[in-house]
């Protein structure tokens, strides 16, 4: 292992705490310092790369917007891919039974873990593949502690801390095909992913890893 993948790590461990310490303090307030935090770092990628993707961003953040709210209509209405499940109010404006904000979630959550696993490999397969995979990481983190907050829940209360095993195959699904639209639309390439981006995204996944201990194992 080399100094900078051992960086990553001690980052991850390092922001699993400040989940910790977070989560006793204010929901409110951790909520808060995420949205901030999540789009310092997207806006922020976003203007580094505007110049040489412009194009292809807006075509993505179009085509991925629009994907995200058809599968978590089709997943709320018809519990496919998902299993059933419903939102509260918490997420603020929705249409239909969704909420917009998703369209701005889903492009960060994708884009996050694709810059996550460009520290493994440079191959397009191999990233593709696992990119997919910390997707399903981070919602084995994420999904838990938004339904012990209450911010969506299902209707059959089952599985890994409420949260049914069909949520996370049918993440692999989803995952899969927003995965491909980033590869297939933008000519992403790891040296073009700054650090301090990588870094971040890192510190993000260990910081639900450490909010979720708290939140919901113990």
């Amino acid at each position: 292992m080399d100094k900078k993948n051992a960086a990553y790590i001690i980052f991850f461990f390092l922001s699993s705490l400040i989940g910790r310490w977070m989560s006793y303090i204010s929901q409110t307030m951790i909520l808060s310092w995420m949205t901030v935090f999540l789009l310092c770092l997207w806006w922020w990628y976003a203007w580094v790369s505007w110049k040489v993707w412009w194009r292809q961003w807006v075509i993505w953040f179009v085509s991925l917007g629009i994907f995200a709210l058809c599968i978590e209509y089709i997943g709320s209405t018809t519990c496919f891919p998902y299993g059933c499940f419903e939102y509260s109010s918490t997420l603020g404006i929705h249409l239909w039974p969704i909420p917009l904000l998703l369209i701005l979630i889903r492009p960060i959550m994708v884009l996050s873990m694709v810059s996550v696993a460009s520290v493994f490999t440079q191959k397009k397969i191999a990233w593709w593949i696992l990119s997919v995979v910390f997707l399903i990481i981070l919602d084995l983190a994420l999904d838990p502690v938004h339904v012990s907050q209450g911010i969506w829940t299902y209707a059959e209360a089952q599985g890994r801390y409420g949260v049914p095993l069909t949520n996370y195959l049918g993440w692999i699904f989803s995952g899969t095909i927003s995965v491909c639209l980033l590869f297939s639309i933008i000519d992403i390439k790891k040296p073009s992913i700054p650090l301090a981006f990588i870094m971040g995204w890192w510190c993000l996944l260990g910081y639900f890893w450490g909010l979720f201990l708290v939140s919901v194992v113990m």
